[in-house]
């Protein structure tokens, strides 16, 4: 059991430093595939439309509901920008992070962030239908307030909503 932790961290140090690709951390696990009602279309910063799965691509994922001109949202996307820590995580990690605005409000959000951060880069919009509406049916949350950050699993369970109360939630599930 100590050899294959051993393995697991060295790896994961590995991957920290760049010396081994995420993928060979991953390659042999098989994730179950996503709950089909979580599976909505996304546009990203280059008008590309893919479907949640195609981000979906670890155990859990981090959703950010985000807006332009809202405070707290700009407020934590800053952070998020300069959480190297953070980052590394997501990169490394058992999860992957993406931010959704609302329909329309894409290119504003990218605008003001910066379209080379890390918050552009993780940032999409539902191309149909307004992100409200995308967390009632997608997750059966009721979307009143941004910026809202929930952790969630593939089969739909809400694991948490993020704050500075739960926030060990990220480590607890998204570490190697």
């Amino acid at each position: 059991m100590k050899t294959l932790m051993t393995k697991v961290m060295t790896l994961a140090f590995a991957a920290a430093l760049g010396l081994v690709s995420t993928s060979s951390l991953f390659a042999g696990t098989q994730l179950d595939p996503i709950d089909p009602r979580m599976d909505f279309a996304l546009t990203s910063t280059d008008g590309v439309t893919k479907t949640l799965s195609a981000y979906f691509t670890r155990e859990y994922l981090l959703i950010d509901f985000s807006r332009y001109l809202c405070g707290g949202c700009q407020t934590m996307a800053k952070s998020v920008n300069a959480d190297v820590e953070f980052q590394k995580l997501v990169e490394h990690g058992k999860c992957n992070y993406v931010i959704l605005t609302p329909k329309g409000g894409l290119s504003d959000w990218i605008n003001w962030i910066g379209a080379t951060s890390f918050v552009a880069k993780h940032s999409y919009q539902p191309p149909e239908t307004d992100y409200m509406e995308v967390a009632k049916e997608a997750f059966d949350y009721e979307l009143n307030y941004v910026p809202v950050l929930l952790l969630i699993d593939r089969n739909r369970n809400i694991l948490g909503e993020l704050d500075d109360q739960n926030a060990s939630l990220v480590k607890e599930n998204c570490v190697l």
